[in-house]
Formats: structure tokens, C-alpha cells, sequence
């Protein structure tokens, strides 16, 4: 794909994954990242829905460097609990 090229990406679009990057420095987490905290934003579970399998989440923990390829639904499958927050400027 040629990214200066608008036609080469118009064809290429389709294919593109998009990947949201989540990062974690506790020792708490375990291999499978269970014990693993973090949001998901809005717009981030809004992309996931639009573009399914192509929206995918990395899970890295910087004291085991290891990580986790996964997705939105399969993160919210796994979740113990959900908390819903609301986010205000004003």
C-alpha cells in the first residue's frame, strides 16, 4: 500500500486492521492478564462494532513482556465487572 497514494488507499482500505494498544507496569497481572485493569473508551467499543474483526486490542504488560492479541468482544466476554462512567467537560 502506498500511503501518498489516495487510490492506493481507497483499494487498500478494507483490509487495514486497526489495533487500540493497552499497557500495564503491575506486577499483580498474571500471565493471562487477568487481574488486568483498564477503559474502553466510547468510541473505541463504537470502532470495534464497525469494524469487527479488523479492530483488534493488544493487552502489554511491561513487567512480563508479554503480551495479548485480542479483541473488544472478547475482552468484554472475559470481564468480571463493568463499570459505566460518564465523562464531562465544562
Amino acid at each position: 500500500m502506498d500511503f501518498s497514494n489516495v487510490e492506493s488507499l481507497q483499494a487498500s482500505i478494507g483490509e487495514l486492521i486497526f489495533v487500540e494498544i493497552k499497557t500495564t507496569k503491575k506486577e499483580s497481572v498474571k500471565d493471562d492478564f487477568s487481574g488486568y485493569f483498564f477503559a474502553l473508551s466510547e468510541g473505541e467499543i463504537a470502532a470495534s462494532e464497525a469494524l469487527g474483526e479488523r479492530y483488534q486490542v493488544i493487552l502489554y504488560n511491561y513487567v512480563q513482556k508479554k503480551y495479548l492479541k485480542t479483541t473488544v468482544a472478547d475482552i468484554l466476554s472475559r470481564s468480571k465487572s463493568r463499570t459505566w462512567q460518564l465523562s464531562l467537560q465544562l
